[in-house]
């Protein structure tokens, strides 16, 4: 009877037709792989899911000519004037602690100083307080040569709530007032520490053409650089107030 020999592990290149080719093990078999017969080889991918990030709008960068500083100098006064404080630790002045009088008077007294004092402003808007709309500067023009831009306002449509004077009698009108107010109330000779606000954006006021009257007439302003880029009349929201360096300083 004629015998048959087997190798262990098998020498072909691949296990088929030998008595291992069903085992499990590291022989290879037809086809490629390793017991093909008995694993199946399987690729699973997952794509990239592509995901948008919405970030907003960025501000503006902040600089020392948008907020109406025109030196370094001046926005160390505005530093110095915010953060220096003194601690007072004397605790052998009892008058550092206790303030005598009326808590009222003491109050309504604060409430005035505050009023008095506080950086006021003129706004023009698009709906007077009568609920009717209109231009909000008229007989706009703009001066290449000295890079300014001039236009009017109609003084019936200006909310002035802190009584600023921008009339040709201004300063004698200030000093005729039985409680002292703020110079910035005059408008007729501190027009220059005064910006035009528009949409957050201030513009430095040069020069003005004072009124005779606070409730009517036409008051003129004067602002640097090319403002409202060629228009002759707007209906925007206008606010005249102190710059930011006099409202910082306050």
């Amino acid at each position: 009877m004629a015998s048959e020999k087997f190798t262990c592990p098998p020498q072909p290149a691949t296990g088929a037709g030998t008595f291992s080719d069903n085992l499990v093990g590291f022989q290879l078999v037809a086809g490629g792989g390793l017991t093909q017969g008995n694993f199946e080889f399987t690729t699973g991918i997952t794509e990239k899911s592509n995901r948008t990030f919405t970030t907003g709008v960025f501000s503006n960068p902040i600089n020392l000519e948008g907020l109406g500083v025109n030196s370094v100098a001046q926005s160390r006064v505005i530093f110095e004037n915010n953060f220096k404080v003194y601690p007072n630790f004397d605790l052998t002045q009892v008058t550092n602690f206790t303030s005598y009088g009326s808590m009222v008077k003491r109050i309504s007294t604060s409430v005035e100083n505050i009023i008095n004092y506080f950086p006021a402003a003129l706004e023009v808007t698009f709906m007077d307080e009568n609920y009717v709309t209109g231009t909000t500067a008229t007989n706009i023009s703009y001066n290449q040569i000295t890079n300014e831009t001039s236009f009017n306002l109609n003084v019936s449509r200006i909310r002035n709530p802190f009584d600023i004077d921008f009339t040709v009698n201004a300063t004698r009108n200030l000093s005729l007032r039985e409680i002292k107010v703020s110079d910035l109330r005059n408008m007729t000779t501190e027009f220059k520490k005064y910006s035009l606000i528009i949409d957050g954006v201030g513009h430095d006021v040069t020069y003005i053409t004072p009124t005779t009257s606070q409730t009517t007439g036409t008051l003129k302003l004067y602002i640097k650089g090319d403002v409202f880029l060629g228009k002759t009349v707007i209906y925007d929201d206008l606010v005249i107030r102190p710059n930011d360096y006099e409202v910082n300083s306050f």
